[in-house]
């Protein structure tokens, strides 16, 4: 798979969701907050997806852009 394009975004979350990340990235589950939002986005996105069938093969493959 090609190396994907990124995007700065902000975004503003609770706290105890901001240590809960740090929980997991300091056991070794992620190497960064960012895998661990980058992982959690892309599971949701898929998901989601999956409900619009034939538009999930056209985000999957890179047709989106």
């Amino acid at each position: 798979m090609p190396k994907l394009k990124m995007k700065s975004i902000t975004i503003w979350v609770p706290e105890r969701w901001l240590k809960a990340l740090d929980d997991l990235v300091k056991a070794g589950y992620y190497s960064s907050r960012g895998e661990a939002i980058r992982t959690a986005i892309r599971d949701l996105l898929y998901q989601d997806l999956q409900r619009l069938d034939s538009e999930t093969d056209r985000w999957w493959s890179g047709d989106h852009e």
